[in-house]
């Protein structure tokens, strides 16, 4: 990556993730600022990572509460919610992750925006937060579909 505009590489992604949900889910996603977000974080997150490697690299994240990735994971695999496994839902969110950078990957390979991927991985917890540097140029997206709510970063690093 190089400088392109954090704002619109975020754009992209937030595409992506609508074509996703929408494709797979039938789930229509809007979103809003992540300032104008007064979120609670006690309960259960799953959040997918991945490493962009470019002329600038980046690392993205999709955040969300556990019962958010066991109604979207339950979609994407036609598994009923409650017979979905912990590993399942670990392994469903950083998939989705995988699927929204392939997507946006393809988007920019013939630009000088483009980019390789690491593999994508989960982490979660109770309370869990991602705090980075603060001169680090990054953007989030409070994500909303139906009742369900994610968080989408990406940060240069």
């Amino acid at each position: 990556m190089t400088d392109m505009d954090i704002e619109k590489i975020a754009d992209y992604f937030t595409d992506s993730f609508r074509q996703v949900l929408s494709t797979m889910a039938g789930f229509e996603v809007s979103h809003i600022a992540c300032e104008q977000l007064n979120a609670s974080n006690e309960n259960p997150i799953i959040m997918g990572a991945m490493v962009l490697h470019g002329k600038k690299d980046a690392i993205i994240s999709l955040s969300m509460e556990k019962s958010t990735a066991s109604m979207i994971i339950a979609y994407m695999t036609g598994i009923l919610p409650q017979e979905l496994k912990e590993q399942d839902l670990f392994d469903g969110v950083a998939e989705l992750v995988n699927i929204m950078a392939g997507e946006v990957k393809a988007r920019l390979a013939n630009t000088p925006y483009h980019f390789l991927l690491t593999s994508p991985f989960s982490l979660g917890g109770t309370n869990f937060k991602m705090v980075q540097k603060k001169n680090l140029l990054e953007t989030c997206r409070h994500l909303r579909a139906g009742e369900m709510d994610i968080t989408f970063r990406i940060a240069y690093i």
